[in-house]
């Protein structure tokens, strides 16, 4: 199978200056190649990306900078604008021009890059410190470095042929349901996921906000203040990310089935009082890793239909109205449990 590994990089200051302005040169030739596909297409003509490729050499000829970076990387930037377009043609938006703070990662194939003595050796810019999390496995196919808009950098390896994971037999059946109050409730009443990390940022975040409206835009301080603001997303973000992997990589390890509801997270954002929390949790991005790893581990994943199921009684069918302050599930049939732990168990016995 083939897998990312993502490792926090920690280069010296010419160092990161280096990979700035390699990234603004790729950034420029996405631009470019942008522009000439877009004067081809107002004059009804087809460029395509293997001939803007063969003018790459050209290119270094008559600008020498380019020459610095890595032949291989200036046509992934290429290959880059060119899945763009395919997007476009399959009917997603019109590619963009892309500013400094909306290009922001390289990609190195087999050449200009090493691995050894635990640091990353890029041609021209010297070994990099890398902080190795977890061991690399597979074959390392590309390496791209990325800049956070926090300006941190990482290094992702992606890699091919990865031993799956595996994980003790079982035969066990769980349903899950996905609510606001915990990320995940199964049919067995565990509930699994905090829901504030963003709540509890707001008061900061605001504070900050307020404090970046009042500065003089292009000055130093605010960029300091757009960095600052950066990072207390980025962390909200790696919090939630890392709350996603522990209760996907839980749910997989502990069932041989698991059911879940068919849900599509944006029908939640339409409530204006809701869509705030409901993007907290990010229902998508958690169901994404549920699947991915499902996959990987021979486990079987069934979607079911998420109509009703708060409202219906698990027990005898019947439908119990709720508001959705209503947290508490009672029927005449002297069922009575958390309304998330009864929606898990319809989801469970619910036909796929």
């Amino acid at each position: 199978m083939r897998k990312t590994f993502k490792y926090r990089l920690y280069p010296k200051p010419r160092q990161a200056e280096t990979l700035e302005h390699w990234l603004d040169l790729c950034r420029c030739l996405y631009n470019a190649c942008l522009e000439q596909r877009k004067v081809a297409l107002e004059k009804h003509r087809r460029i395509t990306k293997y001939d803007q490729m063969l003018e790459l050499p050209e290119l270094k000829r008559e600008m020498p900078e380019y020459r610095e970076v890595d032949a291989q990387a200036l046509q992934d930037v290429v290959d880059r604008l060119d899945k763009a377009f395919q997007r476009f043609f399959a009917g997603g938006g019109f590619p963009k021009f892309k500013g400094r703070r909306h290009y922001s990662s390289i990609t190195f194939k087999q050449t200009s890059w090493k691995l050894t003595d635990g640091r990353l050796h890029i041609r021209g810019c010297g070994p990099i410190k890398v902080r190795w999390s977890r061991e690399i496995r597979g074959t390392i196919k590309t390496v791209t470095i990325r800049r956070t808009k926090s300006g941190k950098w990482y290094v992702c390896f992606s890699c091919d042929d990865v031993p799956p994971a595996v994980y003790p037999a079982t035969n066990k059946v769980v349903g899950i349901d996905l609510g606001l109050e915990c990320l995940v409730t199964t049919s067995d009443g565990e509930r699994l996921g905090d829901t504030k990390y963003l709540r509890r940022k707001l008061r900061h975040l605001r504070r900050i906000q307020r404090h970046l409206a009042r500065q003089q835009k292009g000055s130093k301080r605010r960029a300091k203040t757009v960095r600052q603001l950066a990072r207390q997303h980025e962390k909200i973000s790696n919090q939630r990310m890392d709350m996603h992997h522990k209760i996907s990589t839980k749910l997989v390890r502990e069932y041989a089935e698991i059911h879940h509801e068919n849900l599509n997270p944006q029908f939640m954002l339409h409530n204006r009082r809701l869509a705030r929390t409901a993007t907290d949790m990010a229902w998508g991005q958690f169901l994404t890793f549920l699947r991915t790893k499902a996959a990987a581990a021979g486990r079987k994943l069934v979607a079911k239909n998420p109509r009703g199921t708060s409202q219906e009684c698990h027990a005898c069918g019947r439908v119990v109205p709720k508001k959705l302050s209503d947290r508490w599930h009672k029927c005449e049939c002297g069922v009575s449990l958390h309304r998330d732990h009864n929606a898990a168990l319809v989801v469970l016995k619910r036909p796929a």
